[in-house]
């Protein structure tokens, strides 16, 4: 960025005309005075630090007729802080902000750098951040914020935009092209009059700014909510990467478990339905034990085939097999399945086909399971006598598979449990049929894999439908 050199006329100068200099430049003076005075030690005369600062201002003027305003500021600043004392009064945690009260976050300690080519700038910055209790950084140059940054780890930036070299719009624009500082707040330190220069700063990858001549309480409040920003995003990622490594830990001792157990919990219902079939001189106590046995060990196997699909689901290692599926063909298919469940409960299942349903592509074996459970389930909770309907017709660009029943329907206040893991609502199968709870679960994450969707409603009157919606094929 070019530095503007804002110069009075060379022959107000060299005829000595004093008065109309200090004129010019009696706004900067005033500027540079308030922006130093916070420094420096209550006793001290304002009078005589305008006075100093325009003898300051004089004599550089006329020993550097081309001097920019910027060095021209720099400079007088730094002498007024060499000239008078600074204060030492206040005690540590003056120039903190709000009410004392803790927050959430522990904000102490958290490093600042401060990047100003003004050792005045530096001065005053460091001066209340440090009573604040923050670790102070300090850089002249752009470039040698940018190489800072690396050494420094800083959780917050001060930086100026007026600087020679590297500015700080350019130093900023460096920084954030860094995948590792994209998330590392940057404040602008800006004289008045530079509106421009903030706009493209927030351009640059800057949060905020402040107005030079610093005023502690409004410049720490501004710092304060962007560290304490920080800190949450922080402690925010943090939480993630803790509840992926959990989930992922889970996800191997569920897949582990369930592979392990699955199998012998399987041989013990298989050899309880192999004596409760073969075995000779049983009890008619001992045919109901080994039948509890049977029914307990089927229904583990079915628990932790469930819990195995629904680890591979949630860990995105299920593998996909997409094929054209006619999902009529795959409804009749299963239909002998449920036979003799249904007529035990003399329930009627009928189905009906709209004409030229185009095919889905999807897994197979995945949308079985899909019309599996959602057959299964509208028998369970079909009253004995009822009947269920499954009709599949064509909706636009999808293939719409329609399960009715007759019983009770949901409750509205539990229609929010249906597709949650473990998720039973208070209706119970009509039948003392078992429900792990996860089948739905299950179901609508192997439909929304094929980009599909899975919806419930009441009928009227009484009984339920659940529909699913997959895409038809384009070929």
């Amino acid at each position: 960025m070019k530095k503007q050199k804002n110069t009075v006329k060379e022959d107000s100068r060299s005829k000595g005309h004093g008065k109309d200099v200090l004129e010019d430049y009696y706004s900067l003076v005033l500027d540079i005075v308030e922006e130093v005075q916070p420094l420096l030690s209550r006793e001290v005369n304002q009078r005589k630090i305008l006075a100093v600062a325009s003898m300051s201002l004089g004599q550089i003027l006329r020993t550097r007729p081309s001097v920019s305003r910027h060095d021209l500021r720099r400079e007088v600043g730094k002498y007024l802080v060499d000239q008078f004392p600074l204060s030492e009064e206040e005690k540590p945690g003056d120039a903190t902000v709000g009410n004392g009260s803790s927050s959430p976050e522990d904000l102490s300690g958290s490093r600042i750098l401060i990047v100003d080519d003004s050792a005045m700038a530096r001065r005053q910055i460091r001066f209340f951040t440090r009573k604040a209790g923050y670790q102070v950084f300090e850089a002249k140059s752009g470039e040698e914020a940018l190489w800072l940054v690396n050494e420094t780890e800083p959780d917050l930036i001060l930086m100026d935009v007026s600087m020679e070299g590297i500015d700080g719009i350019e130093a900023c624009r460096r920084l954030k092209t860094d995948p590792q500082n994209e998330n590392l707040p940057v404040i602008f330190l800006s004289a008045k009059g530079e509106r421009e220069e903030i706009m493209r700063g927030f351009q640059s990858g800057a949060i905020d700014y402040i107005v030079k001549p610093f005023h502690p309480s409004e410049s720490l409040t501004r710092m304060r909510t962007h560290l304490r920003v920080r800190k949450l995003a922080q402690l925010r990622e943090e939480s993630i990467r803790e509840l992926e490594q959990l989930n992922a830990t889970k996800d191997r001792i569920l897949r582990v478990a369930s592979h392990d157990l699955r199998n012998p919990t399987a041989a013990i219902a298989g050899l309880a339905k192999y004596l409760r079939e073969d075995g000779t001189n049983l009890t008619e106590n001992q045919r109901e034990l080994i039948s509890c046995i049977e029914e307990a060990g089927n229904g583990v196997v079915v628990l932790l085939n469930e819990l195995l699909d629904l680890a591979s689901l949630d860990s995105g290692q299920l593998k996909m097999e997409p094929e054209p599926i006619a999902l009529g063909q795959l409804v009749q298919n299963l239909l002998p399945l449920f036979k003799g469940e249904a007529e035990g409960k003399d329930i009627k299942v009928s189905f009906q086909q709209a004409e030229e349903v185009p095919e889905t592509v999807g897994d197979r074996m995945k949308l079985r399971r899909v019309v599996d459970n959602l057959l299964s389930n509208a028998i369970k909770f079909t009253p004995p006598g009822g009947q269920v309907a499954i009709r599949i017709y064509r909706e636009g660009d999808h293939a719409c598979l329609d399960f009715e029943d007759n019983g009770p329907g949901i409750a509205e206040e539990e229609q929010h449990l249906l597709f949650k893991e473990f998720g039973k609502t208070s209706n119970e199968p009509t039948g003392g049929e078992k429900s792990t709870g996860l089948g739905l679960s299950i179901c609508k994450r192997i439909v929304c894999s094929h980009n599909g969707d899975i919806e419930f409603e009441n009928l009227p009157g009484s009984g339920a439908r659940f529909r699913v919606k997959l895409p038809v094929s384009s070929s």
